[in-house]
């Protein structure tokens, strides 16, 4: 029996969906579906409780190390996830993907509200911070970014007029 690491999977955050930037130090990745189910008995069960989901919500619960870089910076994506602290609305929010990056199937993306906790402050330079994502809409299957990975795009070119 294979024993599945939490190594396996990365996680990307983005404020439009568009442009993506990974969030690193990751140490627990616990991704939760929550259903709601309806009682949905009839006669034809035999006396049997049959039910229907009728909605799901999703929270990812991310724990990581955040330590401060000797150029006094932290990680850029801890950072855009970090920034949605103590607002509200749509500041509150941020877009998330999360995959394995091994290229499996197994990849989702959505819109999340963030609640961001640290902790363990008395080493210096490192954090440790939990990260709850609580889904704000449809989380939905993608396809796998690690398998399909983007090609460079040139955007200049010297001199100019170079093919």
């Amino acid at each position: 029996m294979t024993v599945s690491l939490a190594r396996r999977f990365k996680v990307d955050v983005s404020t439009d969906a568009t442009t993506w930037v990974p969030f690193k130090g990751i140490t627990d990745l616990n991704p939760q579906e929550t259903p709601t189910l309806q009682a949905a008995d009839n006669y034809d069960s035999n006396g049997f409780s049959s039910f229907e989901k009728t909605l799901t919500g999703v929270k990812v619960v991310i724990k990581a190390q955040r330590v401060l870089t000797s150029g006094g910076a932290f990680d850029p994506g801890q950072e855009l996830v970090r920034q949605t602290r103590f607002q509200f609305g749509t500041s509150a929010r941020i877009y998330v993907r999360w995959y394995d990056r091994n290229g499996a199937s197994e990849a989702y993306q959505g819109y999340f509200l963030v609640d961001w906790q640290a902790s363990k402050t008395g080493v210096s330079d490192i954090e440790e911070i939990s990260v709850t994502l609580t889904g704000d809409g449809v989380v939905q299957a993608i396809t796998n970014p690690a398998t399909s990975p983007a090609a460079p795009v040139i955007l200049t070119a010297t001199p100019s007029g170079a093919a």
